[in-house]
């Protein structure tokens, strides 16, 4: 599996390069798909194609709606918290939806590609070293794509095989930095804006390895951070496996991207508990901004009961995608405030969302 993700990251950085420009990258001729190519002569791609239509036009619905609630006036967050204020900053509109990765999807190639170099220089700038998943593993497949961060890309007609397979790449590359890092990727982005609605204190519960937590740590923040352990009990074994495959095979030393760290905890001070327990038998962390990343269904919903504070920042996939999400059509006492885009693998569509509690506690079970 290593020598796999590091092949696919060199070609992510060199023979894929031809999107934005990668440093020795090959020019390498773009070949439309066929409109009558079968599934197996074009890797899939019509099937996938079909697959994605409903999924399009539903999305497209859910921006109406939302857009059309928020311009008459009716939408849910129109509550205000106490003192007649929102609690927080006012985005463009309502949902905090005013960055949409998804608008512009369907732009000329000139205009898409200056969206994607936009898009790649906020998400890379400046540059951590403390967070090799954005900048070692995710960045060099970034800059070989032609849409970056654009969900809806295959449906485009200039989407060719050779993107399909650059997409296929990337998922496999998602898959070790699940493995070693986190689901979702950070940026510096993000990370300060945590920071910043939190006022520098954070309990994030379904931590993981605790990659997030750690990246927060190292900027200040006071961070207290809860796991099961399961999912690093898993990662350890896989990595495991992989190191002993890789000696066995034996890699050569020359390497064009460096490898992915072994797996490890990246948050020492990690806390093992249950999410809503813990949350429960400490008060609801009313003093602490409560992180979520990639948190499961059946766990979002418990934690955001047990949860005392006013300040939620999810991050993950909201409209029923993967993960949880802070529905506020079934919690009116939450508002969304703010949104930020993050770097995104084929087929995954996460964001940070930052949501204020718009009704006291007391006030919100009555």
């Amino acid at each position: 599996m290593i020598m796999l993700q590091q092949l696919c990251c060199r070609r992510a950085a060199g023979s894929f390069g031809r999107g934005l420009g990668a440093p020795g990258s090959l020019a390498l001729q773009p070949r439309p798909i066929s409109r009558g190519a079968t599934p197996s002569a074009a890797g899939g791609l019509p099937f996938m194609q079909g697959m994605l239509i409903s999924e399009q036009q539903q999305h497209q619905q859910q921006q109406q709606q939302r857009r059309g609630m928020a311009s008459s006036g009716i939408a849910r967050r129109s509550l205000q918290a106490p003192g007649g204020s929102t609690g927080g900053h006012e985005d463009e509109d309502e949902d905090g939806d005013e960055d949409d990765d998804d608008e512009g999807w369907d732009a000329e190639p000139d205009q898409l590609k200056r969206q994607c170099q936009a898009r790649l220089a906020r998400f890379t700038q400046p540059r951590d070293p403390d967070n090799p998943l954005l900048h070692d593993l995710w960045e060099p497949w970034a800059r070989g794509s032609r849409f970056v961060n654009q969900r809806f890309r295959i449906m485009r007609p200039d989407y060719t095989s050779q993107d399909y397979t650059h997409d296929i790449v990337g998922s496999m590359l998602r898959m070790g930095g699940i493995q070693r890092y986190a689901w979702a990727v950070p940026t510096a982005e993000a990370l300060g804006l945590i920071a910043e609605v939190s006022g520098g204190r954070v309990v994030e519960v379904g931590a993981g390895s605790g990659y997030w937590a750690g990246l927060l740590a190292r900027r200040g923040v006071d961070v207290v951070a809860v796991d099961t352990g399961e999912e690093d009990a898993e990662r350890e074994s896989a990595g495991g496996e992989a190191e002993a495959q890789e000696a066995e095979e034996g890699e050569s030393q020359e390497q064009q991207q460096p490898a992915p760290a072994a797996s490890k905890l990246h948050f020492p001070a990690m806390q093992k508990a249950e999410a809503a327990q813990f949350l429960a038998e400490h008060g609801g962390c009313p003093d602490r901004a409560l992180l979520l990343c990639w948190a499961r269904y059946e766990m979002g919903g418990p934690c955001l009961a047990a949860y005392r504070g006013d300040t939620v920042v999810a991050v993950g996939e909201v409209d029923d995608g993967a993960t949880w999400w802070l529905d506020t059509e079934e919690h009116p006492e939450w508002r969304q405030l703010r949104r930020v885009p993050l770097p995104n693998w084929p087929g995954i569509h996460n964001d940070l969302r930052v949501y204020k509690r718009v009704v006291p506690v007391e006030a919100a079970k009555e």
